[in-house]
């Protein structure tokens, strides 16, 4: 049982302890050190060190955080550098694509009629380039053309694809005056674009004019399913020597 008189002992004993320390300022520290455990007078240190851990984790983050903004950056300055570079590619293939393509159109231009005399049976023969890479469209042949759309024959994709095929011969036979006009596709393999534009533009004439057509695919090189399709459509394909070269 706890009495007055130690409770004033021990509040007498505290006083004592602290008008000695205000005192003795020094004796501060073997106080602690009696009252405390080592843990416990650590704390302070271990306080410190955490502090200044978590100020260099601060800065660690934001130095991240720089990084990843500037690696963000660049990633972003690579991807418009490829976009640039893909571009110039694409435009270069066409270039190369369109060079290729000329160099069919003039090859099959200067052999036309002797590729025709080789291709078309007796006693058709070639007459006249109408239109080629070199040729516009002949006169008369543009103006049946123009006719027809106007008078609602043929629309007007049709008629600018009639206009932009790669070469237009006017065939005959042998005492007869009429032409027969074919119609042809260039190109140093021959695909299924070639093939279906011969066909459909080859139609597209047929029905400005009013006379027979020949469509075909000119070309140096072609695959079986491309001379498969070419049979369904009655496309005929000429295979030429100069452009397998």
């Amino acid at each position: 049982m706890t009495t007055t008189a130690s409770i004033t002992s021990t509040d007498s004993v505290v006083a004592r302890i602290v008008a000695e320390l205000e005192h003795n300022p020094d004796a501060r520290t073997l106080l602690l050190r009696t009252l405390l455990t080592d843990d416990l007078l650590e704390l302070p240190a271990r306080v410190d060190r955490i502090e200044e851990r978590l100020l260099a984790l601060i800065e660690q983050v934001a130095e991240n955080s720089r990084l990843i903004a500037e690696n963000g950056r660049l990633i972003a300055e690579n991807g418009r550098q490829i976009d640039a570079l893909t571009q110039k590619v694409g435009t270069m293939d066409g270039k190369l694509g369109n060079l290729t393509g000329e160099f069919a159109e003039r090859k099959v231009h200067a052999n036309i009629h002797s590729i025709l005399a080789q291709h078309l049976q007796a006693p058709l023969r070639s007459r006249k380039i109408l239109k080629s890479v070199y040729i516009d469209v002949d006169q008369s042949l543009r103006e049946a053309i123009q006719d027809a759309a106007e008078d609602g024959l043929i629309d007007d994709a049709a008629r600018i694809g009639a206009f932009a095929t790669d070469i237009i011969v006017g065939c005959g036979r042998r005492g007869e005056r009429e032409n027969i006009y074919l119609v042809g596709e260039i190109s140093r393999t021959i695909n299924n674009d070639d093939i279906t534009r011969a066909y459909e533009r080859a139609r597209t004439i047929g029905v400005a004019t009013g006379s027979e057509t020949m469509a075909a695919a000119i070309g140096g090189f072609v695959a079986p399913p491309q001379t498969r399709l070419a049979d369904e459509l009655g496309v005929r394909v000429l295979i030429v020597a100069q452009l397998q070269e």
